[in-house]
């Protein structure tokens, strides 16, 4: 448990989310005098336990080429949407997920978005793990994916304070 020396109003219960000092200083005018050095998290394997031994992986996943493949990704489209939904709540699939589009599709605000296949980061023990998840998922079942050229590598974190967002902003904790 962290205690903070704070100067200002008081604080709020114990329960509260608020009760961090970005929070407090933000909504409540409170300065904070002393922070004392929070435990570290091993931001390398992602860990959301002590005791979790979570690896990141990213999976690049290109759709096949011929003229069929579009409309095999729209076909199960949602059902592969409800699935991920349900990985990302259990913790497998963080926020940073989705599909790459041809640069055409950026072109304006209005411009169609023309997929070319899909990006996870996604945490788990091991290589055989996601392999066995992405064999199991519906674009890969139905020949959507390429299975000739999907990767899946071991990630890392690089920039500074990258980490840090990742824990806050980038992924949503197992339940």
């Amino acid at each position: 448990m962290h205690s903070y020396i704070l100067r200002g109003t008081g604080l709020l219960s114990k329960a509260s989310k608020y009760r961090q000092p970005q929070y407090l200083a933000r909504y409540h005018q409170i300065r904070v005098i002393y922070k004392p050095a929070q435990r570290r998290r091993d931001f390398n394997t992602m860990a959301t336990t002590p005791s979790s031994n979570l690896q990141l992986f990213i999976i690049w996943a290109p759709d096949y080429t011929d003229d069929g493949a579009f409309s095999r990704r729209m076909d199960v489209r949602a059902q592969h949407l409800v699935v991920a939904e349900e990985s990302r709540k259990k913790g497998y699939i963080t926020n940073i997920a989705g599909a790459f589009l041809t640069p055409e599709s950026i072109a304006t605000p209005d411009a169609p978005k023309k997929m070319l296949g899909s990006m996870l980061l996604v945490r788990a023990k091991s290589l055989e793990e996601v392999r066995a998840n992405v064999e199991s998922d519906i674009y890969w079942t139905n020949n959507v994916w390429d299975k000739d050229k999907i990767l899946i590598a071991p990630f890392k974190l690089a920039l500074e304070g990258a980490e840090q967002w990742f824990a806050t902003e980038g992924t949503t904790p197992p339940a």
